[in-house]
């Protein structure tokens, strides 16, 4: 026994002096506990909620609350209230999500091939300006698109199409279609970043030799372009799945006027209703979904490594299409996505916010007096114009400042984690920080959400409650954009050399010295390039802030949701949603340039590559 702790006390002892000497080592395992705490253990709450009777149902179960039950699991399974909260809604979800994958892998695959291959004209215009489409907030294009295709039938004024006298059918205006085409054209520059990748790897030796030996065109992409872009196509699609499987505003706003209710949208209304054990079946089953489609593609990725490229050698130079009419084409094609899916909803957006009658494009029917007027009758949510009063102004600098310090944390915590995945002596606790910081990937926005009502809606220790404050919120942003910022951290860390720390440890400088003039300038590039991904996310967020806050919480997404409801509002929403689409993408030209970020380029890494194993 006296040996045994002898041990023991040696062992502490040797694993104390090597962290002495291992800071990076010390700085992972505080990760690891933060972590844990903030990203595995809501997790694990949330599927142990489901098994534990709430307090508003026990009189009715007749259990004691916080008791073991079964009820919400098999009641959603298997009652009939289960299939109009779970079975419809997961029905809608596999078939949006499946109809999103597809148009966002044809228009992003098409938009790489075009882009990396061919020389047409304005490609050197149009090709940054594929990535407009993913800044501007998904659920902007869908107000955009309401106010085109709006229907009568659902009630409040016409929309453009009915202004000029065209009915456009109720399948066209809301419901499953719309919510496929917008989040698939919204998606696709995410397809198109991961697709060109692989595109530029592919060695122009391979299709050079096949076209040498005779084969066609189309025999060269199915035999050696197509497998080798196979795990790019499957992470793009991956990512689209999980994110239509939690995405709540483009499902809401074309999914309400037709009752078409989805995963997140009937998780919403769980919510609203405190039906908190319903709440827990369903984030768990989003969580599931989503990791089970993100592990799914990482077994087929590495399935697919057999046809890896060995070595390094020149990718195919692009050349000019052989056809004049082609080159148009692609540049048409271009044009169309950018414009569709950027410059056509800002622009909707801006005329519907002055039209006095949706849909009528007469000098006579534009007014500034949703922007202006000092007093609007009738409006009492809003009685004055966007520009007048202080609640615009206020919901802006509340989001600036709550998104910016969440994206500098955010920022800051994945530089923490690039450093010690990279330099901890530490094996275990390095793949233990990698492991812990990708969770968040597996987990969609709503079921994070989810997880952090259900467990900071009580005190926690020495945290009070948070439900409904702005903390939550920067906690909740935070740990969601964590994956992108540490992967851009991590490959930033991997490229750069330890020569100089080493050579300033030797020379006897301490930890934070060392870190203060040798490792942070060199990663400014790296901080700025995480915390504009953070920043225009999370200005653009709405599936967490709505679901953590409350109506009055002063973001601008809050303002716009609780006008985006009544026709009586329908400018001064589509006004908000234009400042909110317009600060996103203000917030990445300002912060791309002055910190000089190739974020298309980042955007690409951080999402396909140093994937944890």
């Amino acid at each position: 026994m006296a040996g045994r702790r002898r041990a023991v006390i040696s062992w502490l002892r040797r694993s104390t002096l090597s962290t002495r000497r291992d800071e990076a080592r010390l700085l992972g395992i505080a990760l690891i506990v933060v972590l844990a705490y903030l990203v595995l253990w809501p997790t694990l709450r949330l599927f142990i909620t489901t098994m534990r009777v709430q307090f508003a149902d026990a009189a009715l179960l007749g259990q004691r609350a916080g008791s073991f039950t079964t009820h919400y699991i098999v009641s959603a399974f298997t009652s009939t209230l289960g299939k109009i909260f779970l079975w419809q809604p997961l029905e809608h979800t596999l078939v949006t999500a499946a109809g999103a994958c597809v148009v966002a892998i044809t228009i992003g695959g098409g938009l790489a091939w075009c882009v990396n291959r061919f020389d047409f004209p304005l490609k050197r215009w149009l090709a940054p300006a594929i990535l407009l489409p993913y800044v501007v907030p998904s659920w902007a294009v869908s107000q955009a698109w309401l106010a085109t295709f709006h229907n009568v039938e659902f009630g409040g004024s016409p929309g453009i199409l009915q202004g000029f006298g065209i009915n456009p059918p109720l399948w066209l205006a809301a419901g499953a279609l719309p919510i496929i085409l917008v989040i698939g054209l919204h998606s696709s520059s995410i397809v198109y970043l991961l697709a060109s990748g692989s595109l530029r790897n592919i060695g122009a030796e391979l299709e050079e030799a096949a076209t040498v030996l005779g084969s066609s065109t189309s025999r060269v992409l199915s035999r050696i372009t197509a497998p080798l872009l196979v795990p790019a196509v499957a992470a793009a699609g991956a990512l689209v799945f999980a994110g239509v499987v939690g995405d709540f505003g483009t499902a809401y706003l074309l999914g309400t006027p037709v009752h078409y209710e989805t995963l997140a949208t009937s998780l919403y209304a769980n919510i609203t209703t405190n039906q908190m054990g319903e709440v827990a079946v369903l984030a768990s089953l989003v969580v599931l979904l989503g990791a089970g489609v993100i592990l799914i593609e990482s077994k087929l990725s590495r399935r697919t490594e057999r046809f890896k490229m060995l070595g390094t050698s020149q990718p195919v130079r692009p050349s000019r299409p052989r056809r004049r009419l082609a080159a148009l084409g692609m540049t048409g094609f271009l044009t169309a996505v950018v414009g569709l899916g950027a410059a056509v909803p800002v622009f909707i957006l801006a005329s519907t916010s002055v039209m006095r009658i949706s849909g009528q494009f007469a000098l006579s029917n534009f007014t500034l007096r949703y922007w202006l007027a000092t007093y609007l009758p009738r409006h009492r949510i809003f009685p004055y114009g966007l520009l007048r009063g202080m609640d615009l102004y206020s919901a802006i600098w509340t989001t600036v400042r709550i998104m910016g310090l969440a994206a500098i944390i955010s920022g800051v915590a994945g530089l923490l984690v690039g450093y010690v995945v990279t330099r901890s002596r530490s094996r275990t606790v390095a793949n233990t920080v990698r492991q812990l910081t990708f969770l968040p990937y597996l987990i969609p926005g709503v079921s994070l959400a989810a997880a952090y009502i259900v467990f900071f809606e009580r005190q926690q220790g020495p945290i009070p409650p948070l439900y409904g404050s702005l903390t939550l919120v920067i906690l909740a942003m935070i740990v969601l954009h964590l994956p992108l910022t540490s992967r851009s951290a991590i490959a930033s860390f991997a490229q750069m050399g330890r020569s100089s720390e080493e050579a300033a440890q030797v020379h006897g400088a301490s930890f934070l010295r060392t870190v203060s003039r040798i490792v942070a300038p060199q990663q400014v590039r790296a901080f700025a390039t995480a915390m504009t991904l953070a920043f225009v996310s999370g200005v653009k967020e709405l599936n967490v802030v709505i679901m953590l806050t409350i109506s009055s919480a002063g973001l601008l997404t809050n303002l716009f949701f609780s006008l985006q409801g009544s026709d009586l509002y329908r400018q001064q929403a589509d006004g908000v949603c234009l400042v909110i689409t317009l600060l996103a993408l203000a917030g990445y030209l300002a912060i791309s340039k002055i910190a000089s970020v190739d974020l298309i380029s980042s955007l690409g890494g951080a999402s396909a590559t140093n994937r944890p194993a």
